[in-house]
């Protein structure tokens, strides 16, 4: 889901660094100013942004993406994944369902940052929420922000002091009664206002179904299927915020 007019930048990264740490995950201190990128403007989650790298201005795309992994708790599960991505174009992958313990970044084979805030002693029955960001975007990383165990967001900084934002979600799944998932709407509501978040994504567990007369702006004309309760309450909150699904 995501708004309809978005804007991104370009990033050379070199490699991260581990860092751990609870709450607002601050990045290791670095100058991160984006140098290079000249301004961007998008309307798909895969768009283009305008690079400027001192001797001409081009395009490039900008693909961001989310993801049930089902389990990253073992390495070999993580590599699986590193592996499927290969030949892939990704820049930004929002992740759901990790089932990692512990919480913070870690550099991974090749370069790439993977953040990830999973169970702790604090909440044993965290499913684990994250992201996975490409080494050439890690510079301009300025912050990861904390809400919940299911709400997290990802902050890149822009030129002229303008930031891209990307909020993970992972709703809980019909087994939880709606308290718990009108809860969770609150939290997103909280993580765009205090960031005006380019992308909301992740995994809604919603069925929206197909699409009724006058919802084309914000669900498209090939829903299939029923709609469920979710499902409803998925379209409300995008419709609320200007969103699509």
């Amino acid at each position: 889901m995501e708004d309809k007019e978005k804007r991104g930048r370009k990033a050379h990264g070199q490699k991260g660094r581990k860092h751990q740490g609870p709450g607002d995950c601050r990045l290791p201190s670095r100058d991160i100013r984006c140098k290079s990128l000249y301004g961007v403007t998008q309307s798909k989650p895969i768009g283009t942004y305008v690079i400027d790298d001192g001797h001409k201005i081009g395009q490039t795309q900008l693909n961001i993406y989310t993801r049930n992994t089902r389990t990253l708790r073992t390495e070999e599960s993580l590599e699986s994944l590193l592996d499927e991505l290969k030949g892939f174009k990704w820049d930004i992958i929002g992740l759901c369902e990790t089932k990692r313990e512990g919480e913070g970044i870690e550099e991974l084979k090749g370069g790439a940052w993977l953040y990830n805030q999973g169970k702790t002693e604090a909440n044993k029955n965290a499913k684990g929420i994250g992201f996975l960001i490409h080494p050439k975007f890690i510079d301009y990383v300025r912050d990861m922000k904390y809400y919940s165990d299911r709400v997290i967001s990802l902050i890149v900084q822009l030129t002229g002091n303008k930031q891209l934002c990307v909020i993970q979600v992972y709703t809980p799944t019909s087994d939880y009664d709606d308290e718990k998932v009108e809860e969770l709407y609150e939290e997103v509501n909280k993580a765009i206002e205090d960031s005006k978040a380019e992308y909301t994504m992740g995994d809604f567990n919603a069925k929206i179904g197909k699409c009724l007369s006058g919802e084309e702006a914000i669900m498209g004309r090939f829903g299939v299927g029923e709609r469920n309760k979710r499902g409803d309450m998925l379209l409300e909150f995008a419709a609320q915020h200007g969103l699509i699904c």
